[in-house]
């Protein structure tokens, strides 16, 4: 049996050889079990052309990471009793009181079914990313696809968050609400909603119930002036070399968007969604598995916080081969099919972005990985880091 500091060891020189051939630019990772720091460490540079190395105060572009962090903030709401997740979304935004479902021989129908704030923050609402016809020129006529731009949706257009969603609902869902389940756009939709709830901006909320409250002092919609030079460059692997294809200096994340992206941002950076680093993650994680509590501060009941622990999905399907689907990140349900370490009831997701996440409520374990190059799983390197801790935490090979 191999000791845990002979694994980690590994692990430190295997990531530190991928910063020197400049596979990666830099990483970052944090893993715990309970409230033993199983390791925290930073490799590499935020920065490479100017040598600029990754610390605990360096943030990442979360890109669909950022979904977690929506939802644990939406919940807050049904807890103060201003939203039940059986309402109709049509509540809050009344263009949704009767939608249109495209039908698998494209035809629009009436949709038979209501769709309800579960359907959007566990993506049983039939709004998906757009890679499939004619769903997807169907997002284009409503002006929400960008045919110049080859990661079509961006978050780069000048409407409002209200606006958006106004848009959105002249498209026809993929499917019946409820029925199945589809990765895409309801998250933003739920931004909207917040907005129409608590009547002020949703960048503004998410400060004042979620990132106050719970010290995430290094999570930001829009990076203030004072944490500008912490934000990370974003990087491509391009043939045998790291380009440099964002600079931090000249991100969209330094500017104020007409709307934020819940769902994590349309462009390929994840611009619109979040930036973090691994500490905060790692709070944000540690508060949902001691059950919407942390360091004495109630941010969610225990009843609330125990949904987010728990397969949402499971009489209408999975998100990925073995897994079912919570709030926002995905539930394994089936070990055969594992991404990473293998465990059943392991909640974990990513991002566009390569960062990865997730926590064990048997276990009492998590851990995050952060880096800041394209392509997406590149070097399965977030897989690497979560298969070795899990070998770490359960003292056996997997």
């Amino acid at each position: 049996m191999t000791t845990p500091s002979i694994l980690l060891d590994s692990l430190h020189q295997k990531i530190s050889t991928w910063v020197d051939q400049r596979q990666l630019p830099g990483v970052a990772i944090l893993a715990m079990q309970g409230q033993t720091l199983l390791d925290e460490s930073y490799f590499g540079y935020g920065d490479v052309e100017n040598a600029i190395l990754l610390d605990n105060r360096s943030i990442f572009r979360l890109a669909s990471a950022s979904k977690i962090f929506v939802s644990v903030a939406f919940l807050k709401l049904v807890d103060q009793g201003l939203v039940q997740l059986s309402d109709p979304v049509s509540m809050y935004l009344p263009e949704y009181q009767s939608p249109d479902v495209f039908t698998s021989a494209g035809n629009i129908i009436p949709a038979t079914r209501t769709l309800t704030i579960l359907d959007l923050l566990r993506h049983s609402n039939g709004f998906a990313y757009g890679d499939n016809e004619p769903y997807q020129s169907a997002l284009s006529s409503a002006g929400l696809l960008d045919s110049t731009n080859k990661f079509g949706l961006d978050w780069s257009h000048g409407f409002s968050l209200r606006d958006w969603a106004a848009r959105l609902s002249t498209v026809p869902m993929e499917f019946e609400p409820g029925t199945a389940v589809t990765y895409g756009l309801g998250h933003d939709l739920i931004g909207a909603i917040i907005e129409v709830i608590t009547g002020v901006n949703a960048e503004q909320f998410f400060k004042d119930a979620l990132f106050d409250p719970l010290g995430l002092a290094n999570t930001f919609f829009t990076v203030p002036q004072d944490r500008q030079s912490d934000l990370t460059n974003f990087y491509s692997r391009s043939k045998d070399d790291l380009v440099c294809i964002e600079q931090s200096t000249q991100s969209p994340f330094l500017i104020a968007p007409r709307a934020i992206s819940g769902g994590g941002g349309w462009d390929m950076f994840g611009n619109g969604g979040l930036v973090s680093n691994s500490r905060d993650f790692s709070r944000l994680l540690r508060m949902i598995l001691a059950g919407g509590t942390l360091d004495g501060v109630r941010i969610l009941e225990p009843g609330t916080a125990s949904l987010l622990k728990s397969n949402q999905t499971q009489a209408i399907g999975k998100i990925l081969p073995g897994n079912g689907y919570s709030y926002g990140f995905a539930s394994l349900i089936d070990e055969a099919k594992a991404f990473g370490g293998s465990h059943s009831g392991k909640m974990w997701w990513g991002g566009s972005t390569n960062t990865h996440f997730w926590f064990d409520p048997e276990l009492d374990f998590h851990g995050i990985f952060l880096t800041h190059t394209f392509p997406f799983r590149h070097l399965d390197a977030a897989a690497t880091v979560d298969k070795l801790f899990y070998q770490i935490v359960t003292d056996q090979p997997r």
